[in-house]
């Protein structure tokens, strides 16, 4: 125990004061005649004896009284663990969570105006010379370097709900890289959150600078049942004008409480088209189609919007429907290319191009969805490099190989995969029938009404054989491999079909079925579909745009308009989601030229409503000592709860309440004993 102002324990001298009183009484006795003295001395031993005990007890009182009230001018404190907060230079790193799970209500404030009062409170700690230093999820610029008190009060009360959310370990990161261009020793960081257990992370990797004292401090939210939409998205990435388009949305409880009559509404341009009601059970999904026409090639904003309370910054998922631009499809042929030029010949659909082996047009290839290499004897070492960069951005190579192909040189686009070479019996036609398609094959998705088991399919010759098989298409009744499909180990796809598309070798070309494979493939191959929706915990979107020029795109909404950092490759744009205060909603990506809309949303997993509570968190940061757990339900609390532990626990009421205890006791005794 220490004492604030040590110098009025001084007066501890005036305790003799009353002992000197009490032993050298001053007052000379007087002289009572009496008639009768016979009772007088029984009288007198009981009253010299009652006083004594009565004098005793005043004057314990007495100076009871004059020590406790000194020790309250005096003001005692039992010392926290940080007492050397009080005063001297200190850095304050502060995080306060301003995710959107930070919008739940609690009594009768918003879980981030709590946050935000925590914070007002450090002042009353701190002395006046103290930088601070103020992190949120948005890792703003405005937010690198120190602040004073004011100027910090000043940032919290600009802050809005950030659609990112950050893992706590990311945050330390950046708070610790903050905090090395500060050299004062005493360096402490407060963390202000809600700990939702879906954003925080891996709370036991923690790894936080030894040298720094880390308070948590829990913004206890409540875990409420919660609907939301987790997903949107198209059954089919082909949208063409006047077809009938099915859009699916997935609607998850996130609470252990059911869900009934939940009302489910489509609108596209603020207009409603469709409604569905559902039923949910605890913790349970369900998928709704909705249906609609594109009537125009003008692109539509859509809107799933469900009805759900408290929470509310989920209840709308933002999405785009544009109609597709053509698949375009490049043909590298050696021999037989009109068979695939009339294949594409759909100008609505697609778009073909057809060059020799020998007078390929490189660039053609790089804005390709589909490659068709047909009849190639060997492929070269450069088109190789080509067609695996391209399916880096996700475009898909069909293989015809050449009668006298080189399984060599094919083996080198499907690197990891051996290719045999075949040489099968031409004149063998019914020991080459192809067996009846598997219809369950998702390749096949729409393609066939009903099984036919009477189906005749044609005949090939296969002159390769994959050593590892891949997603078996379309096989021969022997088991082998016609049309199988690889990865590429990108976001691209191989089709090789094992016998060339020539008269020589197959039928194929004139059954019924060549002409849905080759359209699954081309549609399989659209690497420049736009996505209905984006997320903003995506760092970088990648939108597919047709005939993007060079001149730098805005992103802006009805309120803001932001210049974002991006990179244009192969008609696609790299854009790096700004960091200001974005909200869920539309926005236009516009130059010069064009103007192309974008739906943002917040990432679904802030919508589980569930957190770690103050036990759970100290359970976790026991066994780190610079980490300590601050339980709190209030702002007032929170102040009295770190000033206890940390700074000191004052002493000076409770010695002014004895004191005064002690004061009452001496007038009873005086008046009543």
């Amino acid at each position: 125990m220490s004492f604030l102002y040590p110098a009025f324990l001084f007066g501890l001298l005036s305790l003799l004061i009353p002992i000197i009183l009490h032993f050298f009484n001053l007052q000379r006795p007087k002289e009572v005649l009496f008639t009768n003295v016979r009772f007088l001395r029984n009288v007198q031993e009981v009253t010299t004896s009652k006083l004594r005990l009565k004098h005793l007890l005043v004057l314990l009182c007495r100076l009871l009284f004059l020590l406790l009230l000194i020790l309250a001018f005096a003001q005692p404190v039992i010392k926290g663990t940080n007492a050397e907060l009080l005063s001297g230079e200190n850095y304050v790193s502060i995080y306060l969570d301003n995710s959107l799970s930070m919008e739940n209500q609690i009594d009768d404030s918003r879980a981030l105006d709590l946050g935000s009062a925590y914070v007002t409170s450090l002042n009353k700690f701190f002395s006046p010379s103290t930088n601070y230093s103020l992190l949120t999820n948005d890792f703003e610029r405005k937010d690198l370097g120190v602040k004073n008190f004011d100027k910090l009060q000043e940032r919290i009360t600009e802050l809005n709900y950030s659609p990112k959310y950050r893992e706590l370990n990311d945050i330390v990161v950046r708070e610790q890289s903050l905090s090395g261009q500060f050299t004062s020793d005493k360096r402490f960081a407060f963390l202000f959150s809600d700990f939702q257990k879906t954003t925080v992370g891996d709370l036991s990797k923690l790894n936080v600078d030894t040298s720094v004292h880390y308070f948590i401090v829990p913004v206890q939210n409540r875990e409420v049942s919660n609907l939301y939409v987790d997903s949107v998205w198209l059954t089919e990435p082909l949208v063409q004008i006047d077809a009938n388009i099915t859009i699916k949305a997935r609607i998850r409880n996130s609470g252990k409480e059911s869900a009934e009559k939940v009302n489910v509404r489509l609108f596209f341009d603020e207009v409603q088209m469709n409604n569905s009601v559902v039923n949910l059970d605890p913790y349970g999904e369900k998928t709704i189609d909705f249906s609609f026409t594109m009537k125009d090639s003008i692109s539509k904003r859509g809107v799933i919007r469900l009805e759900d309370h408290p929470v509310q910054f989920d209840n709308d998922y933002y999405f785009v429907v544009s109609p597709s631009s053509k698949i375009r499809v490049y043909q590298i042929y050696q021999s037989e290319k009109e068979i695939i030029d009339h294949v594409y010949q759909n100008q609505n659909l697609f778009s073909i191009r057809s060059s020799a082996v020998g007078e390929v047009d490189y660039s053609a290839v790089g804005e390709a969805d589909l490659i068709i290499l047909n009849g190639l004897e060997t492929v070269n070492r450069h088109l190789v490099d080509v067609l695996l960069k391209q399916m880096q951005n996700g475009a898909a190579v069909a293989i015809f190989p050449g009668a006298n192909a080189d399984a060599a040189s094919y083996g080198t686009i499907l690197q990891r995969i051996r290719i045999n070479e075949v040489h099968a019996d031409t004149s063998d036609k019914k020991g080459y029938v192809l067996a009846n398609p598997d219809i369950r094959n998702p390749f096949f998705k729409d393609v066939f009404e009903k099984e036919d088991r009477n189906l005749s399919l044609p005949y090939a010759f296969p002159v390769m054989k994959p050593a590892i098989k891949g997603n078996e298409i379309l096989s021969f009744k022997n088991g082998n491999s016609f049309l199988s499909a690889y990865s590429s180990g990108n976001k691209g796809m191989i089709y090789l079909f094992t016998a060339p598309l020539s008269r020589k070798y197959t039928d194929f070309y004139r059954h019924a079925l060549f002409v849905p494979v080759m359209y699954r493939l081309a549609f399989l191959s659209m690497s420049s579909v736009a996505r209905p929706a984006y997320s903003f915990q995506e760092k970088t979107i990648v939108v597919p745009l047709e005939a993007a020029d060079e001149s730098v795109f805005t992103l802006e909404n009805e309120e803001e308009k932001y210049v974002p950092v991006q990179k244009l490759v192969d008609n696609r744009l790299y854009l790096e989601l700004p960091a200001e205060d974005l909200k869920s909603g539309f926005y236009w990506l516009s130059n010069e030229k064009m103007r192309v809309p974008l739906a943002i949303n917040a990432s679904s997993v802030e919508s589980v409503m569930e957190f770690y509570s103050g036990e759970e968190l100290k359970n976790i940061f026991k066994d780190r000592s610079n980490i300590e757990v601050l339980e709190t339900n209030s702002p007032e609390d929170f102040y009295s709860t770190f000033k206890n532990k940390n700074i000191g626990t004052p002493l000076w009421k409770y010695c002014l309440i004895l004191s005064l205890i002690f004061l009452l006791t001496e007038i009873l005794l005086i008046r009543f004993l």
